[in-house]
């Protein structure tokens, strides 16, 4: 899990996220700027079966958790890679 925090309003970043996880092709699957959530799933790749996305806005500060799909034990560090990327892009967008 990792989090950073913003200086924007809530519904910039909450768009600004919704952006960023199609330029990953991502597929949103559960989006509330009400209650601060957005679930999405990236597809798989040689690495991994894919991966569930769980962002939470919650005032300044965003907390993104990325983790395998299906029964994959080992992640080889993918998800970590992913909420990296993630808060890297994010951090260029609405900073």
């Amino acid at each position: 899990m990792k989090t950073f925090r913003f200086n924007s309003d809530i519904s910039t970043a909450f768009n600004s996220c919704k952006h960023l996880l199609q330029e990953l092709n991502c597929d949103i699957i559960v989006e509330s700027i009400d209650q601060g959530i957005i679930e999405a799933r990236k597809p798989g790749s040689l690495l991994a079966f894919g991966h569930n996305l769980k962002i939470t806005l919650l005032k300044n500060e965003l907390t993104v958790c990325a983790d395998t799909i299906g029964i994959q034990v080992i992640d080889w560090g993918s998800n970590a890679k992913i909420e990296e990327l993630f808060i890297e892009k994010i951090a260029e967008i609405i900073q």
